[in-house]
C-alpha cells in the first residue's frame, strides 16, 4: 500500500464516552518498529501547532454535537471565544490558549520515538503506546478499510475483523477537547514519523543504511 494511504486521518480515529472517560485508539504502523531506526526527538514538537490549530479549528463542529446544552455553551465561552495562541514551554512541553488547563508534553523512546502524548492529569489525559506489547485492534474499534486495517497487522493473520497491532491507548482522557487535541497530535506525529520509516527501508534497500 502506498504510504499516504497508510497515513492516518482525524475520521479514522473515534472517540466514544464510557462511563466517566472517553476511550479511542490510534493505531500505529508496524514500521516504526523496525530495529535501527532512529526518530528526531524534536518531532513530536515539530508537528505540535499544525496539530493545535487543526484541533481548534474543528472544536466548533465537535462541540456542536454534545447533547448537555450547558456544558456546550460553557465550552464555546471557554474555547472558541479567543484566537488559538501556541506557544513552547521548554523542552518537550507547550502552552496553549485559550485551553490553558491543557499541558501538552510528550515522551520518547531511547531510539526518539514519541511513545506518549501527556496532557496532564484526569480529565486532561494520555495516550499511551508501548513498543514492545501488540494489541489487539477490533475493527469496530476505527473507520479503517479493511485493507488498511490489515496494512497495519503485525502478524500474518487475515482478518476483517480484528488484527494484532500497535496503538495508542488511552490513559484518564475525561473531556472531549483533551481526546480530540490528543488524537490530531498523535495522529500527525504518526504521519511525520512514517515519512521517516519509509525514508529508512528506501536507504536500507539501496544498501545506504549501515547499523
Amino acid at each position: 500500500m502506498n504510504i499516504e494511504k497508510l497515513f492516518l486521518k482525524r475520521d479514522d480515529i473515534k472517540l466514544t464516552r464510557f462511563k466517566d472517560e472517553y476511550a479511542t485508539i490510534v493505531p500505529a504502523h508496524p514500521s516504526l518498529f523496525r530495529n535501527g531506526i532512529k526518530y528526531d526527538p524534536d518531532l513530536a514538537s515539530q508537528v505540535f501547532p499544525k496539530a493545535a490549530k487543526a484541533w481548534h479549528r474543528g472544536l466548533r463542529n465537535e462541540i456542536a454535537k454534545i447533547d448537555d446544552i450547558r456544558y456546550r455553551v460553557y465550552l464555546e465561552k471557554l474555547l472558541l471565544s479567543e484566537e488559538l495562541i501556541v506557544k513552547k514551554d521548554g523542552t518537550r512541553r507547550w502552552q496553549i490558549k485559550p485551553a490553558d488547563f491543557l499541558h501538552p508534553k510528550y515522551h520518547i523512546t531511547d531510539n526518539g520515538f514519541a511513545y506518549g502524548f501527556d496532557l496532564g492529569d484526569y480529565p486532561n489525559g494520555q495516550l499511551i503506546l508501548r513498543p514492545q506489547d501488540e494489541i489487539s485492534i477490533n475493527s469496530k474499534e476505527v473507520n479503517f478499510t479493511s485493507e488498511k486495517l490489515r496494512a497495519y497487522s503485525a502478524d500474518n493473520i487475515d482478518s476483517k475483523y480484528f488484527i494484532n497491532g500497535y496503538a495508542y491507548v488511552p490513559h484518564n482522557i475525561g473531556s472531549i477537547p483533551a481526546g480530540l487535541l490528543l488524537i490530531h497530535w498523535v495522529t500527525a506525529y504518526h504521519n511525520e514519523a512514517l515519512k521517516v520509516a519509509g525514508a529508512f527501508d528506501e536507504a536500507r534497500t539501496l544498501n545506504l543504511y549501515k547499523p
